[in-house]
């Protein structure tokens, strides 16, 4: 038997490194995406409750290399937990304190920084959006169309929301945002214009020139 006993087990020194920095549980599952009560487990010396060796390995190392403790140091306290034999001397390591918070505060602001550009571009694209006519194309007829016919079937497809107006007429559209319309033509050339306008006003304009030429 050693001459002297270990005052300190896997657990509390985990729990002592953790509190020197200030971070809860849950920050740290946060941080690392490891369970709060896996890293419960560890801290209670509850390693039998982590039945994968291979992963309870992991978890520990990341959480150790985490907390800016040595992972060789940290392995001795493991090696003796797992021979339920308590180590027989206290063993602090070194805390590299200032480099692990320049990191922690480097990380949050990155973080900080992502989400608010992610809101302003957010923010920008719907005033964008805003500032824009409806969407709006025409699919019949083409430009400078020759219709030898009276009349032209004007069609197309806009947003749900917009009304739409031939040659300053309002028409139907059907809700999927498609409009047909029958339009009269005199002989010669005719414009037709197809507007397409949202409840803000915002209006887009499309026109067609018809060549009629009846029979």
């Amino acid at each position: 038997m050693p001459s002297t006993t270990y005052e300190q087990s896997l657990g509390a020194l985990l729990r002592s490194a953790r509190a020197q920095y200030e971070l809860t549980l849950e920050e740290v599952s946060q941080a690392l995406l490891i369970r709060k009560e896996t890293l419960q487990h560890f801290e209670y010396d509850r390693l039998t409750q982590i039945p994968e060796k291979m992963y309870r390995e992991q978890f520990l190392k990341t959480y150790a290399t985490y907390l800016g403790l040595p992972w060789d140091r940290v392995c001795e306290y493991y090696q003796a937990q797992q021979r339920d034999d308590v180590p027989q001397r206290q063993i602090m390591p070194s805390l590299q304190s200032s480099q692990f918070w320049v990191a922690h505060r480097i990380m949050k602001n990155s973080l900080f920084a992502v989400v608010a550009l992610g809101i302003v571009s957010y923010i920008f694209f719907l005033s964008m959006d805003a500032s824009k006519g409806p969407h709006l194309v025409v699919t019949n007829p083409p430009d400078n169309f020759s219709a030898h016919a009276d009349t032209v079937v004007v069609a197309g497809q806009t947003t749900e929301d917009a009304g739409v107006r031939i040659n300053g007429q309002p028409i139907v559209k059907n809700k999927d945002g498609s409009f047909e319309q029958v339009v009269s033509l005199q002989e010669g050339v005719n414009r037709i214009q197809i507007s397409a306008t949202k409840k803000s006003g915002k209006e887009h304009i499309i026109e067609r020139n018809i060549i009629a030429t009846p029979n």
